[in-house]
């Protein structure tokens, strides 16, 4: 909030004072200077301080938006400014999604913007997991246990999509949840519950449990590899998920394809 009402205040000056050649000599300037990707599910922003002006910058950071019209108090995030006059953030995204993006620097005199910055996030491409697997089989301490039913939905107990696979007896239960639709990616599993609720930006996370009235939950780092099929339909693979019963770690894994 400090951020916002300095950058309101700094708004006024600017109106009382934008016709003096010399007030504009003592505003800093910025540009933006790189988005790249930054994991799965983020990009890394670099920008720049071009102009300190007539005092020290004591603002700067960037705003961001899925429209390219937006007014710099949205997504806004403060940055930390280094020697060379940089400043970076991690931004989280959506996949197949446009960003734009323009940095602020404000000093005792005023602020200024910079211009748009376009980012288009690119379609991830199919993934599967590096290990020998047999499709809607999952093997559990060893055991291979043959998913009968299998079925994805969007009413998920947690995050916003789930995919539960059984059996034919039920004895074997295996529930999968998404903060989003899967879409072709590495996923990487987050053992805690609360955790996955708390985080649902993360879009590349999944939690997965384990079982039906005795439950288990997959523990966190290990990493699950989506392919989107060209008949419509996705597979799930994963080689080394473990989870956690009596003090002993199981190991986990299958594909299944829904």
């Amino acid at each position: 909030m400090k951020q916002l009402f300095f950058l309101f205040i700094a708004a006024g000056i600017i109106m009382l004072n934008g016709c003096s050649k010399n007030y504009n000599d003592a505003l800093p300037s910025c540009s933006f200077v790189s988005a790249v990707p930054y994991g799965q599910d983020s990009i890394l922003i670099v920008g720049q301080v071009t102009k300190q002006g007539a005092s020290p910058v004591e603002y700067n950071g960037f705003a961001y938006s899925n429209q390219p019209n937006f007014d710099i108090t949205s997504n806004q995030v403060g940055c930390a400014l280094n020697r060379q006059g940089l400043f970076q953030a991690v931004i989280p995204i959506n996949p197949d999604s446009t960003y734009y993006f323009k940095c602020y620097v404000a000093n005792e005199y005023g602020y200024t913007v910079s211009g748009n910055y376009k980012y288009t996030v690119p379609y991830p491409a199919p993934d599967s997991a590096p290990c020998s697997l047999t499709n809607n089989v999952v093997t559990d301490n060893r055991i291979a246990w043959t998913m009968f039913y299998i079925s994805g939905a969007g009413n998920a107990s947690f995050g916003s999509y789930g995919i539960q696979a059984s059996d034919m007896s039920g004895s074997e239960e295996l529930n999968i949840y998404f903060n989003i639709v899967p879409v072709n990616g590495v996923y990487t599993t987050d053992g805690d519950e609360q955790d996955f609720i708390d985080n649902s930006y993360k879009k590349f996370s999944v939690l997965i449990v384990l079982g039906n009235f005795t439950q288990y939950t997959v523990n966190s780092g290990g990493k699950v590899y989506v392919a989107q099929n060209k008949d419509g339909t996705t597979t799930l693979s994963f080689c080394t998920l473990t989870y956690t019963a009596f003090s002993t770690n199981f190991p986990l894994s299958g594909k299944i394809t829904f």
